[in-house]
């Protein structure tokens, strides 16, 4: 993002920019109206929220932090100062340009801790609306997009999710595995060690928003049918149930010679 003199700002200047900028100095678009994202702060972090559309949410088990012990993660990370660069000749207005730098930073962390690769499909990237119609909560802002089977082409396989074994990752040294979750609040309290606890709480307040269905599993697992003993006296007492048509009486051999002689 560039200031009136052409000079980049990074998110740091930038926040510092907003600090001091009168409100009506900034003119939204629609867009920016109905999710604004444009709040004070020093340092913009983006998350994505892959939903996989049969197994749930991508969660990624992170064992290398020095601070933390083993705990689970969203992809994320940094907003970088390119980013900006980019989303500056994209648009003017300064919380579009915001938004789109978040979401190219976004798609960009997803395929450097995975390599899910969405990054010429942006179109398939959606703002997480938060509860307040926000897509930011303390600095942080969330992104969402479903993924496929079709996504995934790399080495590593899930952690016990016994029919995804086919759905392969490529991490990055900082995660040792990935699973998935199909309820968003069971994901959430994995959460609870990522990043302050606050993409916990995001997930939570989207739960509570117009965008919830957006992290619920879209297609059923398939499952396997059970065999069930079918007996006679079980097809015979429900006969509806099997289509079978209800018994005739019997007709002895008189009734077709002597009509009245049954």
């Amino acid at each position: 993002m560039f200031d009136s003199t052409s000079v980049l700002l990074s998110p740091f200047r930038l926040a510092s920019r907003w600090q001091s900028a009168n409100k009506a100095d900034v003119a939204p678009s629609p867009a920016s109206t109905e999710s604004p994202v444009v709040i004070p702060g020093t340092d913009y972090r983006a998350f994505f929220v892959a939903v996989h559309e049969k197994h749930g949410m991508l969660l990624l088990h992170c064992t290398r932090k020095k601070n933390k012990g083993p705990h689970w993660q969203l992809p994320g990370g940094h907003v970088d100062d390119f980013e900006f660069k980019e989303a500056a000749s994209e648009a003017k207005d300064s919380t579009e340009q915001l938004l789109i730098a978040a979401k190219k930073g976004a798609v960009r962390e997803l395929f450097e801790e995975t390599g899910l690769d969405l990054r010429s499909q942006l179109h398939r990237v959606n703002p997480l609306r938060l509860a307040d119609h926000r897509n930011m909560h303390k600095n942080r802002l969330f992104f969402v997009a479903t993924v496929q089977d079709t996504d995934f082409n790399g080495k590593i396989m899930p952690i016990d999710v016994i029919d995804a074994e086919h759905l392969k990752l490529d991490l990055s040294e900082e995660h040792s595995g990935f699973t998935f979750q199909k309820d968003p609040l069971v994901a959430a309290d994995m959460l609870q060690q990522h990043s302050g606890g606050k993409p916990s709480e995001a997930i939570r307040m989207a739960l509570r928003s117009e965008d919830a269905a957006c992290l619920m599993v879209k297609k059923p697992a398939d499952v396997s049918p059970r065999r069930t003993k079918y007996t006679k006296e079980r097809i015979l007492a429900t006969p509806e149930v099997f289509e079978i048509p209800p018994p005739q009486a019997k007709k002895n051999i008189f009734s077709f010679c002597c009509p009245g002689k049954e």
